[in-house]
């Protein structure tokens, strides 16, 4: 399974559920399961939560495809609170640490050799983009505070 469109895919296969089954039960819409499944976009930090929690999917198979799809009983209990991947939401994890959390889970070895190589190159990117960010609301800030004490 190279895609998480595709392991998505089997594991409504797996249940017998239609894409209108799991739409229902993850909260999206038969549409955004069948655009993942053809991988012509890809599910949310939530929606891969969703289906993990809901469906006892192990999520370092969901998103690597690396070991069971599903979770035996005492993985069920801890896997999604130990996953930094699966707890991304907006303020509670940092994209720092998703890059790092990505980089350590990508395997030495994948299909292409290039995996970590790319984390690396797009938190360096990333990075880069945040202090330049940083930099130019620093400098519009500085302008401003320093139009009001001019008065």
């Amino acid at each position: 399974m190279d895609s998480i469109g595709k392991r998505v895919s089997l594991i409504r296969s797996k249940l017998n559920m239609s894409q209108y089954d799991l739409s229902e039960s993850i909260g999206v819409s038969q549409k955004t399961i069948s655009q993942w499944e053809v991988d012509k976009s890809d599910p949310s930090a939530d929606a891969l939560q969703k289906i993990c929690s809901s469906l006892s999917i192990s999520a370092n198979w969901l998103l690597l495809g690396k070991g069971d799809m599903f979770l035996s009983g005492e993985e069920e209990n801890t896997a999604l609170t130990s996953n930094t991947l699966l707890n991304i939401r907006i303020g509670k994890c940092t994209p720092t640490a998703i890059f790092i959390e990505a980089y350590n889970y990508a395997p030495e070895k994948d299909p292409h050799g290039r995996l970590k190589e790319t984390i690396k190159k797009d938190m360096e990117k990333f990075l880069k983009n945040v202090l330049e960010n940083f930099k130019q609301l620093s400098i519009s800030m500085e302008k401003k505070y320093s139009a009001y004490s001019s008065k």
